[in-house]
């Protein structure tokens, strides 16, 4: 850290260029913010660097936006499009049974079994076995706490019934993702409700 502030001065004095500074225009910029530090004590400007430097790493750090997938683009290319239904909330649903009882609402606890996979098919959450996942035992959550594609998604359905949801970004893991999920992907879950509690 204190090599990145060493350097920093250095550049407002050489402008050299600093590790970590991928471009001209991020070197314009530390170099701009040097200029208008304040240099009446050596504390003062290297206070001033700290905290452009904190500024620099925080930013450094954020995961790139991926390019936005489009999930009705993706039903369109594969043929699905006329098999499923599309909600004005913005994602597509299919009920494979529609099962019988009360239908979940935000703060109901629901059981259910659960496959959730990318476009391309690779599965990055489930429930049971990789072969089913349906099998074992379902898991148990509120629904307000779950993504906003399966709270809007799975009232759809009642105890008993099985849901396939196509969510778009902004009803799954937004603009960065989260684990293997990247950033702007469109979500697919299959969903058997168990219970609601």
């Amino acid at each position: 850290f204190y090599r990145f502030v060493e350097q920093a001065v250095s550049l407002g004095k050489t402008r050299t260029t600093i590790p970590g500074i991928e471009s001209k225009r991020e070197e314009g910029i530390v170099a701009g913010f040097l200029r208008y530090l304040p240099i009446n004590t050596k504390h003062m400007r290297n206070l001033g660097l700290v905290l452009l430097a904190g500024i620099v790493m925080l930013f450094s750090g954020c995961k790139k936006e991926e390019k936005l997938e489009l999930i009705g683009d993706y039903l369109t290319r594969t043929g699905l499009k006329s098999s499923v239904t599309e909600d004005s909330r913005g994602f597509f649903y299919k009920i494979v049974s529609a099962g019988t009882g009360t239908a979940p609402t935000l703060t109901s606890k629901v059981t259910l079994f659960y496959k959730g996979y990318l476009t391309n098919g690779n599965v990055f959450d489930q429930t049971g076995t990789t072969a089913n996942y349906e099998a074992g035992n379902p898991v148990t959550f509120t629904l307000n706490q779950l993504i906003s594609g399966w709270q809007v998604g799975l009232p759809l359905i009642k105890p008993g019934g099985k849901i396939i949801l196509y969510l778009p970004a902004s009803l799954g893991y937004g603009p960065y993702g989260q684990g293997s999920i990247p950033g702007n992907a469109a979500l697919i879950f299959e969903i058997t409700l168990v219970s609601v509690g």
